[in-house]
């Protein structure tokens, strides 16, 4: 089972052990939003997105 963290601590774990870059929701609800973090990847090549969920396990300690 993963770790908890709010998502702004996500967002720091994530970009520093995973190397991928999210934005924390913090401000964009009221109930929740502070568990959840933004990623854009429309743009991206598919090679880069491989090994996406590794590197979220590695990084939130899943």
């Amino acid at each position: 089972m993963c770790s908890q963290h709010d998502a702004a601590e996500a967002s720091a774990r994530l970009l520093e052990h995973g190397t991928v870059a999210a934005t924390p929701m913090t401000h964009w609800g009221r109930e929740n939003a502070a568990q959840f973090v933004r990623l854009v990847f429309s743009n991206e090549p598919v090679e880069r997105l491989r090994g996406l969920g590794e590197r979220f396990r590695r990084a939130l300690g899943c």
